[in-house]
C-alpha cells in the first residue's frame, strides 16, 4: 500500500550552543540592569555614583545590540518565505504582540495601584502604554516593527545573497542616522535594533 506525501513544516534547526551561551549572557545583563535600575528611584535605588550604576549605565551598548543581533542569527535559520507570511504573523503576533498588549497592562495597572490608586488621569490615560514605549515593553514594540520588515525583506528575498544583505545592512544603518526620534510604539527604538538584527542575519 502507498500513501502519498503532504507537505509539512521543516523541522526547527538544532540549538547551537554557543548561541544559546550568548543569549544567556545578553538576558543576564538586561536582567541586572533592570534589576539595578535605570535611575535612583528604580531597581535596587543605588546612588547615581555606585558602582553598580556605573556598571550598568558601561554596558549600554552592549546589552540589547547583543540580544538583537543573536535574535537575527536565530531568525536566520527560519527565514519567511513567500506563501508562509500568514503562519509568520500569526507566531509573532502570539509571542510578541499578545505580550505586549496583556503583560504591560498587567504591570501598568499594578503601579497605578501600588502608587497612587486615587489619580484618575493615570487610570485615563493607560492606554498610552499600548502607543509609546512603557518600561521594557519598549522592546517588544520595536521587536515586532524588525520582524516585519524582515518578514518583507525576505519575501523579497533582499538578504539570500550578501551583496544584497549588504545593502540593506548600509540601509539600515543610514536609515538609524536620519530617521525622526519618533516616540510612538518605540519607533526610535525600531530603527536603532533594525541594523543590529540584520548583522545578526548576515553573520548566520
Amino acid at each position: 500500500m502507498s500513501y502519498s506525501s503532504s507537505p509539512s513544516i521543516p523541522p526547527k534547526p538544532t540549538k547551537n550552543p554557543s548561541v544559546e551561551t550568548l543569549r544567556g549572557i545578553a538576558i543576564v545583563l538586561v536582567v541586572m540592569f533592570h534589576a539595578i535600575g535605570y535611575r535612583e528611584d528604580s531597581g535596587l535605588r543605588v546612588a547615581d555614583d555606585s558602582i553598580y550604576r556605573y556598571l550598568a549605565n558601561s554596558l549600554g551598548h552592549v546589552r540589547m545590540p547583543l540580544f538583537t543581533v543573536i535574535t537575527g542569527f536565530v531568525y536566520a535559520l527560519r527565514p519567511v518565505r513567500a506563501g508562509s507570511g500568514r503562519r509568520f504573523l500569526l507566531g509573532k503576533g502570539r509571542r510578541i504582540f499578545l505580550p505586549l498588549l496583556s503583560v504591560s497592562l498587567v504591570q501598568a495597572i499594578l503601579k497605578i495601584a501600588t502608587s497612587n490608586p486615587s489619580d484618575l488621569n493615570q487610570w485615563r490615560l493607560l492606554w498610552r502604554i499600548w502607543v509609546f514605549p512603557f518600561d521594557h515593553f519598549w522592546f517588544l514594540q520595536a521587536i515586532l516593527q524588525v520582524f516585519l520588515v524582515a518578514g518583507i525583506l525576505d519575501v523579497l528575498r533582499m538578504m539570500d545573497r550578501w551583496q544584497t544583505w549588504l545593502s540593506c545592512l548600509i540601509a539600515a544603518i543610514a536609515f538609524a542616522c536620519i530617521a525622526p526620534g519618533w516616540t510612538v510604539f518605540a519607533f526610535s527604538g525600531f530603527t536603532s535594533l533594525l541594523p543590529y538584527f540584520v548583522l545578526g542575519y548576515g553573520l548566520n
